[in-house]
């Protein structure tokens, strides 16, 4: 199923992702860069305190093919791909 990642309305990308993990429930994907990708760039680069403090700032949403939005404990980008719990 494809998904879109979204920040306060810009989309930052797309995924298509697998289905979830039986032991962790994380679901991943290639993640698409969309037009609000350089936006966030810069904080996926980040570790630790600093990175766990820029997540909860942004707020980023997940939303699939219908446009509602999935809940979500965390969604991580790393070359490119998508990682959502």
């Amino acid at each position: 199923m494809s998904y879109t990642i979204r920040l306060r309305g810009i989309i930052v990308g797309r995924a298509e992702l697998a289905a979830p993990d039986p032991a962790t429930g994380a679901r991943s994907g290639a993640f698409r860069p969309g037009p609000g990708f350089d936006l966030v760039e810069p904080l996926f680069q980040l570790s630790g305190p600093r990175y766990q403090h820029a997540m909860q700032a942004l707020r980023l949403e997940l939303l699939d093919d219908k446009g509602v939005v999935v809940p979500t404990r965390s969604i991580d980008i790393r070359d490119g791909e998508l990682r959502v719990l």
